[in-house]
């Protein structure tokens, strides 16, 4: 299944497409699909700050001492 997504680019940014597709024999779109591949591939996962956000909500909090002294503890090696 695809969808559609639109999208505003500014002249330079737009001609540059336009000249990408034309040198590579690809449409805009697929261009725009690699990079939208890419970007969202270096992405940090977002579980992890969903499921932060979660424990937030339900009262699931850290008291800020506590993590400030842990930080200052010395490493034990």
């Amino acid at each position: 299944m695809t969808s559609v997504v639109s999208l505003s680019l500014d002249l330079q940014q737009f001609e540059t497409l336009q000249r990408l597709a034309h040198m590579t024999r690809r449409d805009q779109g697929w261009h725009l699909r690699q990079a939208l591949a890419l970007y969202l591939q270096e992405q940090p996962c977002l579980d992890p700050v969903e499921e932060g956000l979660a424990d937030a909500r339900a009262g699931h909090l850290l008291d800020l001492a506590d993590i400030e002294a842990k930080w200052r503890k010395k490493p034990s090696c």
